[in-house]
């Protein structure tokens, strides 16, 4: 079951291509709340004490969603790079939860995104 989002009454909606912020006011309050993407869980719900201050975090909302979505890009571009791998390479894994176990794997095949490998 999909909730919707808290859109107040009276508000106006600050638009941008990761989210939006609806914008309003109760008496003397200024009040803000503020959605990513389509998500109806709501990132934050201020209440300021100047304008300046709701223009600043709006801003500063914007620019960590963009900055978000420069970062998915990236990893996205960086994921699609081929890997430096050859064959009969060695592979060396160290882990340990109580005592330190050891791995050392062959590569054995190239494959198109990942690649084969024996024990």
């Amino acid at each position: 079951m999909k909730f919707p989002r808290f859109i107040p009454e009276n508000s106006t909606a600050v638009e941008h291509t990761h989210g939006v912020v609806y914008t309003y006011s109760q008496g003397q309050r200024l009040l803000a709340v503020a959605y990513s993407g389509k998500r109806s869980k709501v990132e934050w719900h201020f209440r300021f004490r100047n304008e300046e201050q709701r223009n600043q975090r709006i801003r500063e909302f914007f620019a960590s969603l963009d900055a978000h979505a420069q970062y998915k890009a990236q990893q996205h571009e960086k994921r699609r790079q081929p890997h430096t791998l050859a064959v009969s390479d060695v592979i060396y894994n160290s882990w340990a939860m109580t005592r330190p176990t050891l791995t050392f794997t062959k590569w054995s095949r190239r494959l198109r995104t990942s690649f084969g490998c024996n024990p």
